[in-house]
């Protein structure tokens, strides 16, 4: 008979911890994927029950588990299944693997909560003469007994920030001891259910004796259900705390706690109801995903189709297959500032149905709709990465749209990637993957064009036989020649007046957010530096401050150069606030939105942004690559992107690849309407191959130009990538850690692996830690796995450095 339970903790080792269960605990087991609290290294951690043992270690006396912290497990054994492999293909720690999967803000702390007792209408007047607490308790003990009996149960710690008082214990003991007060403790999430206090009616026809006040409250319960929450009825109808005890203390009403389910969803965006008739390419390609759907055969397909092709209306009747065969449906973003799109769809088509995932949402606001969705109440599921861990019980449809975009890749504790756990998943399932893209990873093209394991859908032409936009390359070395030296060619700044002349609405892309990415001194050429990082600090007009983009350090423009003394400086570069400025001067009459990462901080400000937008509320949506993809506003009948060339720069192998994406992306949000569209690209490098086949929206010619590439340096599809970084504050300490990892891994290898490295990572320094990082190309991941644990698992970690291990990286650093 099993004895011990082997946990997962949020920890960074890759192991399992036994514990025994609770002192007195005399039932069965609490079954693997239960929340458990217990002691760690002087600390209470919150893990998963992973399984059970009878296997006890020589000479160690296991510790106890501290409480159980749900009545039935929150991970179904598929779900612990998948995040087991998901931990073991990537290498992490399964507590933190676990922990992904986990309900938002599920993390466990003890709380001490009080509570006023009852007493008896003799015993009230004696300690509540006309209302006053008795004057023989103290000060502190009777500002708490007030607090309490008005309120209700409150935690320690509530009740010590209302008083304004740091410690309370002692006047909380002497309550106690006198039977005014009852204490407590329980188990508490960060963000738990949402908990309204209640009057509820006991007796809705009292006697008497409760004066004009209570009759009146009495009856407004009556005519509400019988209760109300004791906030509202303050608030909206006046009456006070004492009218309620009032109440209570006779019995005509008792106070309760009532769970309520937070804001689910988000508001939908304005949207041109339109008839939509199915082109040849998208009916075959709905019957072929609903076939796999009704089958219930797991099978997986890319559905390339060319921006405004239609793939979310395949979505969308796939999702309706999936739903009459009461199965649930996830489709997953990689950016928040598609939801209230996608969400707007969905919500139409399945009213009351759609839940979202992400994290701009609230902690509580999430919590509520991973249980919703656990229970069934809904069953379709739309949300950034994380979301792929949604509990849905019968999985039957999974989406991953834009499945080339890098942000579905983690770099947390847990670097998993979202597509990758999607096609674990849905295997697991027998759920349909669907993977859409225009511009598909190298990869997923690939394997689709191989046919191994996933097939090729087509959507090649626009909805309705709408054009593709015309794409016109701008060469900004010429421009400068002729002494241009603002942020709009002339070709673009023509544009622009021309589409404001006629009612029309752009979008500018520039990638690149803050006012100037630099600023450097006239005289000596100093340009400020992060003190932490290795990276220029980026100037913010608005508030006059120098911003680090990496670890947020800030500091106040300073009035002259720190090298030299010159007040003289020069702006390198264009930001997104430093375009914002130039479109307010070139053209006061435009109506310009901005949306990037310091415009969309508050919540709900990317439904905001866009909802403003698609009303006609602006001209202009300037932003970073979140104003790029998926956005389907008809009137949008130019886009200009300021400078193509940032994402070339880059040391990375998928630079290319990236930049060819990204323009064809935001291309695509030219013409979706009526009106037929127009797209300047703005750029140094003219002749670069991803922008010449972006110019002509040739995904097949990139692929096949690019490949060649992969096939000739051995990158990805033809071979496997571990990055294994090496960090910490003392330089000599990673040189020397890195070294050793690589020459044991060099040892180790066999011929399917190289070992490259190692070498500074492209950002040598980051929040003042040293970075160096060793590169494994492997044919065989399995055979670079196993090499790489055996020489993290026997050689020795100094305490001045940290490891941490990307498996199949979308950055290289």
């Amino acid at each position: 008979m099993a004895l011990l339970l082997r946990v997962a903790l949020p920890v960074p080792l890759r192991r399992l911890f036994s514990y025994a269960p609770p002192a007195g605990w005399t039932g069965l087991l609490p079954p693997p994927g239960t929340r458990v609290l217990v002691p760690f290294s002087g600390r209470r951690l919150t893990g998963f029950v992973v399984e059970h043992t009878d296997h006890l270690e020589a000479g160690v006396e296991p510790q106890r588990v501290v409480a159980i912290c749900d009545p039935e497990p929150l991970l179904d054994p598929a779900m612990l299944d998948l995040l087991r492999q998901a931990a073991r293909h990537y290498l992490a720690p399964i507590g933190d693997a676990l922990r992904a999967a986990a309900p938002p803000g599920g993390a466990l702390r003890e709380e001490r909560l009080a509570i006023a007792m009852p007493i008896d209408d003799e015993r009230s007047a004696e300690l509540f003469p006309g209302e006053r607490v008795d004057p023989s308790l103290g000060k502190v003990q009777r500002a708490l007994l007030e607090l309490l009996r008005a309120r209700g149960e409150m935690s320690v710690g509530a009740l010590a920030r209302a008083l304004g008082r740091g410690k309370i214990d002692s006047s909380l003991a002497r309550l106690e001891e006198r039977g005014l007060i009852r204490t407590r403790r329980r188990l508490r999430a960060r963000a738990g259910a949402r908990r309204l206090r209640v009057l509820a009616l006991v007796d809705a026809a009292p006697e008497g004796g409760i004066g004009p006040k209570g009759v009146e409250l009495v009856e407004l319960l009556r005519t509400h259900g019988g209760s109300l929450p004791t906030g509202e009825l303050a608030r909206r109808h006046g009456f006070s705390q004492a009218t309620f005890r009032s109440l209570v203390r006779r019995g005509i009403a008792r106070f309760e706690e009532r769970v309520v389910t937070r804001k689910r969803g988000m508001p939908t965006l304005p949207r041109r109801a339109r008839e939509i008739v199915p082109s040849a390419a998208q009916t075959h390609a709905i019957a072929v995903i609903c076939d796999s759907v009704r089958a219930r055969d797991g099978r997986a397909f890319l559905l390339h189709g060319v921006t405004g092709s239609g793939k979310t209306h395949v979505y969308l009747e796939a999702a309706a297959a999936t739903l009459e065969q009461g199965r649930g449906v996830l489709v997953l973003v990689p950016e928040i500032a598609l939801t209230p799109q996608l969400f707007s769809l969905f919500e139409e088509r399945f009213p009351g149905r759609v839940a979202v995932l992400h994290s701009a949402l609230s902690a509580g606001e999430r919590r509520d709709a991973w249980f919703a969705i656990r229970a069934g109440s809904c069953p379709i599921t739309i949300g950034a990465r994380s979301a792929v861990f949604a509990p849905l019980p019968d999985l039957g449809l999974l989406v991953v749209d834009e499945e080339h975009e890098s942000a579905y890749k983690d770099s947390g504790a847990f670097p998993y990637h979202a597509r990758e756990v999607a096609r674990l998943r849905a295997e697991r399932s027998a759920a349909t993957l669907v993977l859409g893209s225009a511009t598909p990873s190298l990869e997923s093209y690939s394997e689709a064009a191989q046919g191994d394991s996933t097939e090729l859908l087509r959507l090649p032409e626009r909805v309705d036989s709408r054009s593709l936009p015309l794409v016109h390359v701008v060469d900004m070395v010429l421009e400068l020649r002729r002494g241009n030296r603002e942020a709009f060619s002339v070709v673009l700044r023509d544009a622009l007046r021309e589409r404001l002349e006629a009612g029309q609405q752009t979008i500018l892309l520039l990638n690149r957010r803050g006012y100037s990415p630099a600023i450097q001194c006239v005289e000596c050429g100093l340009i400020p530096e992060c003190d932490e990082c290795a990276v220029r600090l980026v100037y913010h007009r608005h508030d006059e401050r120098l911003r680090c983009h990496y670890c947020a350090a800030e500091r106040a423009l300073p009035s002259c150069c720190s090298g030299c003394g010159a007040e003289r400086r020069h702006l390198r570069g264009w930001g997104t606030q430093r375009v914002e400025e130039e479109l307010e001067r070139r053209f006061p009459q435009a109506r310009v939105l901005r949306m990037d990462q310091d415009a969309t901080r508050r919540k709900d400000a990317h439904f905001e942004i866009l909802a403003s937008f698609a009303r006609r509320e602006a001209d202009i949506l300037l932003g970073t690559q979140m104003v790029a993809k998926g956005l389907d506003l008809p009137d949008v009948t130019l886009v200009g992107v300021i400078n193509a060339d940032i994402g070339l720069s880059i040391a990375d192998f998928r630079a290319g690849e990236r930049t060819f994406q990204l323009l064809t992306q935001v291309s695509g949000r030219a013409g979706r309407g009526a009106l037929a569209g127009e797209v300047i690209v703005q750029t140094h490098a003219a002749a670069n191959y991803a922008i010449k086949r972006a110019q002509t929206h040739d995904f097949e010619s990139f692929y096949e130009q690019e490949i060649g590439h992969r096939r000739e340096l051995r990158y990805p599809p033809f071979s496997r990538l571990i990055v294994v970084l090496v960090r910490g504050r003392e330089l000599r300490a990673v040189a020397v850690h890195a070294d050793a990892l690589a020459t044991a891994l060099r040892r180790g290898a066999g011929r399917a692996l190289a070992v490259l490295g190692p070498a500074d990572a492209p950002v040598a320094r980051i929040q003042g830690e040293h970075r160096q990082q060793i590169l494994i190309k492997s044919g065989d991941l399995d055979e670079g796995r196993r090499c790489l644990l055996a020489v993290l698992r026997r050689l020795s970690q100094p305490r001045a450095v940290t490891v941490s291990v990307d498996v199949d990286p979308e950055r290289m650093g």
